[in-house]
């Protein structure tokens, strides 16, 4: 037997679009970014490929692109995630996509399916306070099961001069764990808002936030403005547990 390191696939957990799906991943990849941490990086956002708002365009483009409309490529982003060799793959995903990967869930990637492979799955619900959110991030989490393990993050999208509690802004989110059976499973992050202006100079940047934070050219305040988010999620992200490189033992074939 030998230890390696068994890869964590962290995927979004909604099916909508334009709730802070992406933004959520670049987070999380900042933040192992910033623990020296290996990622495998699959951009399925087909219909964004090549925009600002895609998830590649973070990391100038180097992002391997699948369409999970097909079943070829969601055989292939388990296979690639699986057989990467390092302890992170992030896989953004497209909106209203779950038609196409329910039935793949069923047939393929069973829960059986992802322990033989060796692969963990982070499902992150990415919630914001519009209708519909809340449902969206519930039903995904009933598709995928007990194949994933589920942080919600809390996505702000605005400023409050006096910052509301987060069960006054999600109250749909929180009726519903309150009676989920296992809540304490489900670890949550809260997003704060980040001034538009600083968001679109982190997306012109086309680069990791906390790499554009030290650059000299950047307005100082707007460099502190994105270093006290950062610092806000990361702490956070740090109290989940989730983000620890698991190991696992494996047969060593003898020579």
């Amino acid at each position: 037997m030998t230890k390696q390191t068994q890869t964590t696939l962290v995927i979004p957990c909604t099916d909508d679009g334009g709730v802070g799906k992406t933004t959520d991943l670049v987070l999380i990849a900042d933040y192992l970014k910033a623990k020296d941490q290996k990622m495998a990086l699959f951009d399925c956002d087909t219909a964004n490929a090549g925009k600002p708002s895609s998830f590649a365009h973070w990391f100038g483009g180097k992002a391997n692109q699948l369409d999970l409309r097909d079943e070829a490529d969601l055989d292939t982003l388990l296979s690639q995630s699986a057989g990467s060799g390092v302890g992170w793959a992030l896989a953004d995903l497209p909106a209203n996509s779950s038609g196409d990967i329910a039935h793949w869930l069923k047939t393929v990637a069973t829960p059986k399916a992802i322990e033989r492979l060796g692969l963990r799955i982070i499902a992150v619900g990415a919630l914001n306070p519009t209708l519909g959110s809340c449902e969206s991030v519930v039903q995904s989490m009933e598709m995928l099961g007990p194949r994933a393990t589920y942080l919600i993050a809390l996505n702000r999208t605005q400023y409050d001069r006096k910052v509301k509690n987060a069960e006054t802004v999600f109250p749909v989110w929180f009726r519903w764990l309150e009676s989920y059976p296992n809540k304490s499973a489900i670890q949550t992050i809260d997003v704060p808002h980040l001034q538009v202006r600083t968001m679109e100079t982190l997306i012109a940047a086309a680069q990791l936030p906390s790499k554009t934070a030290k650059d000299p050219s950047l307005d100082p305040v707007m460099r502190i403005r994105v270093e006290n988010w950062l610092e806000e999620v990361h702490s956070q992200l740090d109290t989940t547990g989730l983000f620890t490189p698991k190991t696992i033992e494996t047969l060593v074939a003898a020579k």
